[in-house]
C-alpha cells in the first residue's frame, strides 16, 4: 500500500513539474520586465534633467543677449531724442559775431573820418553855413546804412556760420559731450565704486558690465551680491564666471574663484554687483574680453 502510494505521489510531482516551471518562468518575466522599466525610468529622468538644464542655459543667454540689445537700442534712441544744449556752439557764433560787430564798427570810424574830410573840403564862407546841413544829413544817411549793412552782416554771418560744415562738426562735438556727460553721470555711481578696488579701472569696461547687467540692477537683490547665499554664489558661478567669461574648470575649483572675490569685498556689507563682476573679471584676466 505504501508503495503505491509513493507512487502516486511522485507521478503527482513529475505532473506538477512543468506548471512549477512555468510558473516560475512568469515570475522571472514580471521581474525582469520590472527591472527593465526602472532603468528605462531612470533613463528618461536623466535626459530630461540634462534636456531641461540644456534648455535653462539657452533661455538664460536668450534672456542676457536681449537684455544687451534693449539697453544698446535704449541708449540710442535717449541720443537721437535728447536736445543738446549747444553751449560751444553759441560761444562760437557769438564770438563770430563780436568779431564781425568790431570789423564793422572799424569800417564806420573809417566813413566817419572821411565824411569828416570831405565835409572840411566842401566847407563855404560863414554866410553860406547852410552848406553844412546836407553834410550831416548825409553823415545820419550814411549811418543808418552803416547800421542796416551791419545788421546784414551780422544776420549774414550766422546764417553762413550756422550752414558751414565746421558747424556740422560743432554739432556732433556738442552732441557727443552731451552723450558723454549723460553717460557719465549715469555710470558715475558705478565706476567710482569700482575704482575703490582698482583706482586705474576703465569706465567702457565698467559701461559693458553694468548694460549686461541691465534691469537687474533696478533692484537691491540684482544690484547687489549676497556671498553667504549659495544660490546666489552658483548664479554668479555660472551666468558670469563660466557663461559669459569662458572660464573652464572643476565646480570646486570656480566656487573658490567666486569666494575669493567674496573676501575681497569682505568690508562691503552690501556688495555691488557691477564691482563684484568686475573683479571676477581682472582676476581671469578677462577685463579685455568684454
Amino acid at each position: 500500500m505504501s508503495n503505491n502510494t509513493a507512487t502516486a505521489k511522485k507521478s503527482v510531482e513529475e505532473f506538477l513539474k512543468p506548471l512549477t516551471t512555468a510558473r516560475h518562468a512568469y515570475i522571472g518575466l514580471h521581474g525582469f520586465a520590472y527591472d527593465r522599466a526602472k532603468m528605462r525610468r531612470k533613463q528618461v529622468q536623466s535626459f530630461v534633467k540634462e534636456q531641461f538644464e540644456t534648455y535653462v542655459s539657452k533661455g538664460t543667454n536668450v534672456e542676457e543677449q536681449v537684455v544687451e540689445l534693449t539697453e544698446s537700442v535704449k541708449a540710442d534712441l535717449s541720443e537721437k531724442i535728447r536736445l543738446p544744449r549747444p553751449t560751444n556752439l553759441l560761444k562760437k557764433v557769438r564770438k563770430s559775431s563780436d568779431d564781425q560787430v568790431a570789423e564793422l564798427e572799424a569800417q564806420v570810424e573809417k566813413l566817419n573820418e572821411q565824411l569828416e574830410k570831405m565835409a572840411k573840403k566842401k566847407a563855404r564862407p560863414a554866410k553860406k553855413s547852410v552848406a553844412k546841413k546836407p553834410v550831416a544829413k548825409k553823415t545820419v544817411t550814411t549811418e543808418k546804412v552803416i547800421e542796416e549793412k551791419l545788421s546784414g552782416d551780422i544776420k549774414t554771418t550766422t546764417t553762413k556760420l550756422v550752414e558751414t560744415p565746421q558747424t556740422s562738426e560743432v554739432t556732433t562735438e556738442v552732441k557727443t559731450e552731451v552723450k558723454a556727460a549723460a553717460d557719465a553721470d549715469k555710470y558715475a555711481p558705478y565706476v567710482a565704486d569700482v575704482q575703490r578696488y582698482d583706482a586705474k579701472a576703465d569706465a567702457s569696461i565698467i559701461r559693458k558690465i553694468v548694460i549686461h547687467c541691465g534691469i537687474a540692477l533696478r533692484n537691491n537683490d540684482g544690484r547687489y551680491v549676497a556671498c553667504s547665499d549659495e544660490a546666489e554664489r552658483q548664479t554668479v558661478r555660472n551666468s558670469w564666471l563660466t557663461r559669459k567669461l569662458g572660464v573652464d574648470g572643476e565646480t570646486a575649483e570656480l566656487d573658490k574663484k567666486v569666494l575669493a572675490v567674496c573676501e575681497t569685498m569682505k568690508a562691503d556689507r552690501m556688495k555691488n554687483r557691477v564691482t563684484f563682476y568686475y573683479l571676477l573679471a581682472k582676476n581671469e584676466d578677462k577685463l579685455s574680453t568684454l
